[in-house]
C-alpha cells in the first residue's frame, strides 16, 4: 500500500486530496440525495458535440482516472465501480469535458455481477479494456423514451 503512495508526485497528492471530496460527493449525491444517474448513463437525444483530447489532455485525464481508483482503495476499499465513475464524470465536467459512464454485466459462478466504467468519446479511462472484454455492455435507451418521475 505504501509504496504507491510513496511514489506520488505533490501534484498527484493534491489530485489525491481533490478525488476523496469527489469520492465523497458522489457518494452523498448517489444514497444520500439519490440523484437520477441519467444524466451520465442515458444520452441525451442529440449529442453534444464533444471534441477529442490532446495527447496531454489524455495524460491528465488517464492520471486523475488512476489517481480516483487510487483514493477508493486507500486505506481499504470503500468505494465500489459506480462511485468511482460517478466522482471522474463529476471531475471531468468540471474541467469541461462530457464522460459517460458505462454499465456491463457478466455471469460468473450462477450469479449476475455489474461492472461500471467511464468512457470518452469511446476511449476507456478508469478501467483495463481487455478485463471489460467479458462483461456485456447495457445499451442504455434514448433519453426520450425513458419515462420521467412524476
Amino acid at each position: 500500500m505504501l509504496g504507491k503512495l510513496a511514489r506520488l508526485s505533490p501534484a498527484d497528492w493534491r489530485g489525491l486530496g481533490v478525488a476523496y471530496l469527489y469520492l465523497l460527493w458522489a457518494g452523498w449525491r448517489m444514497f444520500v440525495r439519490r440523484e437520477k444517474l441519467d444524466r451520465w448513463i442515458v444520452p441525451a437525444p442529440r449529442p453534444a458535440q464533444k471534441r477529442p483530447l490532446t495527447d496531454a489532455e489524455r495524460r491528465v485525464e488517464l492520471r486523475r482516472a488512476r489517481i480516483v481508483n487510487l483514493a477508493a482503495n486507500r486505506p481499504r476499499v470503500w468505494a465500489r465501480c459506480l462511485q468511482r465513475s460517478l466522482a471522474l464524470c463529476l471531475w471531468m465536467e468540471r474541467k469541461g469535458y462530457q464522460p459517460e459512464i458505462k454499465i456491463g454485466v457478466i455471469k460468473e459462478g450462477g450469479e449476475l455481477t455489474a461492472h461500471a466504467w467511464v468512457e470518452y468519446l469511446g476511449e476507456v479511462l478508469n478501467e483495463d479494456p481487455e478485463r471489460l472484454a467479458a462483461f456485456t455492455f447495457l445499451e442504455s435507451a434514448p433519453r426520450d423514451l425513458v419515462p420521467r418521475a412524476r
